[in-house]
Parts: structure tokens; sequence; C-alpha cells
């Protein structure tokens, strides 16, 4: 697979297009039919607004008729998120989903997504959440993530999923220093992806 990000000058990539749905309760706010493959598919409550028994909070979405059969939560931002998958161009393009539990006092960002034809890592990083929104320290919430991968996927490919949380936000990664350039910091080259992976990446945030 040939590396087909996009660059920036901060970072040298740009975050994909995605959506993130948050629910005030810890359970994914979008799920996904269990796949063919394993003979149980997502029933009927699909379209009726109540959990499938059967689903999958984090899998990939390839086709429109996967995408009709997934469910999705009646909170606030549940059309514009249907609205995301609906846009998706599945012949060049494959939705993640991901669901990740953040404390209901904090918001989480997507710094960046790194792939290949066999796993698929993201990087997250979380704010305490504006002053004037109420919650409670110690109360889990959960959000679903929509990630829309530039790269038609094969899912059965897939075999090795990863995240990782910074509580600082998104960081640029350090770059090489030039030759004779003194420092005193320990140098961060930041990850260092795998041949043939496909890896995304924020601007930096203002701190």
């Amino acid at each position: 697979m040939t590396e087909t990000a996009s660059e920036s000058p901060a970072t040298g990539g740009s975050v994909p297009s995605h959506y993130a749905l948050r629910h005030t309760d810890d359970d994914p706010s979008i799920l996904l039919p269990d796949e063919p493959r394993r003979t149980k598919t997502a029933t009927s409550s699909t379209q009726a607004g109540v959990p499938p028994k059967v689903a999958q909070e984090r899998g990939f979405v390839t086709s429109t008729e996967t995408a009709e059969q997934m469910w999705f939560a009646d909170v606030d931002g549940a059309a514009e998120a249907r609205q995301f998958v609906a846009d998706t161009d599945f012949d060049s393009e494959t939705i993640y989903v991901e669901f990740q539990q953040v404390r209901e006092c904090f918001t989480l960002e997507l710094c960046s997504v790194t792939w290949s034809e066999s796993d698929i890592h993201t990087q997250y990083g979380s704010h305490y959440r504006s002053s004037d929104v109420s919650c409670q320290t110690d109360t889990k919430g959960g959000a679903s993530w929509l990630i829309r991968i530039p790269e038609v996927l094969d899912p059965d490919g897939i075999h090795s999923y990863g995240s990782g949380w910074s509580s600082g936000g998104c960081h640029r990664p350090r770059e090489h220093p030039e030759d004779g350039e003194a420092t005193t910091e320990a140098p961060h080259y930041g990850p260092k992806p795998p041949a043939n992976r496909t890896q995304t990446a924020t601007t930096e945030q203002n701190q």
C-alpha cells in the first residue's frame, strides 16, 4: 500500500474527516451490525431506536448496505452523524467506527489516525470542557467516532486495533534536530509507523 496522506506545514498530515456522537451514558451511541461472516446480523430494532442485541461498537462500514443497518442513539447530533455516513463515497472511502469512554467534564479530539492493510491505530487528546458546561467530575460518558478513511479497506484483513490517549490534547511531534543543533530536551520524534502504513495527524493546538 502506498502512502496517500496529504501533508500540512505543521505536522506533515491532516486528520481525516470525522464526526463524534457523544452520549451521557457510558454506552456507545453508534452500533454496527455484526459481520455476516459470523452468521449474525442486526435486527429491525436498528430502525426502531432500540439497540440491537447483537452488534459491534467498533468496526468498518464499507457499503451503503451496511450503513443502512447502523444503529444511532436518540441523542443530539444523531441526524448529523447519519448524514456524515450518507455522504461517504464507499467506492473510494471507508468509515471506521470506534467507541471511547470519557469523563463527563472532559472532551476528546482526534489527533491522528494510522492504518495499513492489517491494522489501524487512533490517537486522541483530551481537554476540560468549557466552564459553562454542567458536569460531574466522576461521571463517565461515551463518544462514538465516525472516521472517514480516504481509502477502501478490507475489514477481513484488519487484525490489529489500537488507540492512544493524551491528557494534554494533541501535540505536534518534535522534528529531528539539525546537525550540530544543541537541545536540553529529550528528543521526541513521535510514533514510528511500520512500513507500508498511512498516517494522518492534526495541526498543533494552542494550549
